[in-house]
Order: structure tokens, then C-alpha cells, then sequence
């Protein structure tokens, strides 16, 4: 990062600073100024344009941890829902997304494999954030039914309730999961005959 930020300082000091320097007595004294500010334009937009998109492959996700520009996290949170620094519930998909400057204050991971739920399998899911758990409960509360596989998805599943611990509800079978790793913890296990129950 400190490279773009170099970068950044040099384009623009050679588009609005250096042309002042450039002395009267040169002969072209009007096209070394312009070249001077297109130098600088081009390597404005160069660090602007590299560091402003992410790019996911097929079968992946994108975990962010903000560094600068957000807050601390309070209250035991480990996963920002408002911009805090710090890892956020929010998850980049597989594709090609633009966003200002978010490798600069941010750092991308686009590393993470999406969590397939095999044939004859279930995913038991269990939050390390949101809501806690009421003294004696062993399970969080069933996630509103209305959200139906939207619950997988960290930031639907902090803003909307969700408790830390482990969760009665599971996922099925061919069911994919990209669910930020500080947040959760998944595990597949093999389904018994018997519906709804499994046994690791």
C-alpha cells in the first residue's frame, strides 16, 4: 500500500505542483507543463484504477478487514456491521466488482472457498458473533423462517438478530455457504436416516 500511496503524492505533485517550476525562459516552456500534469493525471488515475476493484474466481469469496477509516469494535463484536475496523460481515461474490479505493484501506482476501454441502451430508453452522446466548440456553433461536438460506449470509444474519453459538437450524445437501471465516465456524457431517438429526 505504501507504494500507491507514493504514487498518489507523485501524480499529483506533478500535475499541480511541478508545472510552477517549469522555467519561463524554455522555449516550450507550455508543452512541458502539459506533459508534466498529463504525467500526473495518468499516474493519479493508474493508482486510482488498481486499487479499486476485486476480483473473485469461480468457487471463492472475498473476506475484508478494514485497517484505516472505521472505529474500534465494542460490546465483544468480532465482525464490524458498520464500517468498524476490523474484519466485516459483509462477503464479495465471484466476479468483477469496482469500489473506490477499497484495497487501500482494506485487505482483501480472495482466497476463501466457498462451503459445497455434499450429497448425504448437512452443514452445522456455529456464530462466533451476534446476539448472546441467554444464561442456560445451549442452542441460539431459530433464525426467522422468512429469511430462508439469506440467514448464511453474515451480514443479513448479525443485522437481523442472529445469536453467537451454535445453530438447531442446518444446511442441506448441494447447498453453497460463503460465510467469513472470523464469524463462523461450519463443519459438514453425515446425514443418519432418520430427517433432521446427524451425528458427526
Amino acid at each position: 500500500m505504501a507504494l500507491f500511496v507514493i504514487l498518489l503524492v507523485l501524480g499529483v505533485g506533478l500535475a499541480f505542483a511541478a508545472p510552477n517550476f517549469v522555467p519561463e525562459k524554455l522555449p516550450s516552456r507550455g508543452l512541458a507543463k502539459t506533459g508534466l500534469r498529463a504525467l500526473g493525471g495518468v499516474i493519479v488515475l493508474f493508482v486510482v484504477a488498481s486499487t479499486s476493484y476485486v476480483s473473485v474466481g469461480d468457487g471463492h469469496f472475498a473476506q475484508v478487514f478494514r485497517r484505516y477509516g472505521g472505529g474500534q469494535l465494542e460490546g465483544g463484536k468480532i465482525v464490524a456491521t458498520n464500517g468498524e475496523n476490523g474484519p466485516q460481515s459483509y462477503v464479495i461474490r465471484p466476479g468483477f466488482h469496482p469500489s473506490l479505493f477499497i484495497n487501500l484501506i482494506n485487505d482483501v482476501d480472495t482466497s476463501k472457498k466457498e462451503t459445497v454441502i455434499g450429497d448425504g451430508k448437512l452443514g452445522l453452522l456455529k456464530a462466533k458473533d451476534g446476539v448472546p446466548l441467554r444464561a442456560g440456553q445451549a442452542f441460539s433461536d431459530p433464525f426467522p423462517a422468512d429469511f430462508g438460506l439469506k440467514m448464511l449470509d453474515p451480514e443479513t444474519f448479525l443485522k437481523n438478530g442472529g445469536q453467537r453459538g451454535p445453530n438447531l437450524r442446518s444446511s442441506s445437501p448441494a447447498s453453497t455457504c460463503s460465510t467469513t471465516t472470523s464469524g463462523t465456524s461450519r463443519s459438514r457431517t453425515r446425514r443418519t436416516s432418520t430427517p433432521g438429526s446427524w451425528a458427526s
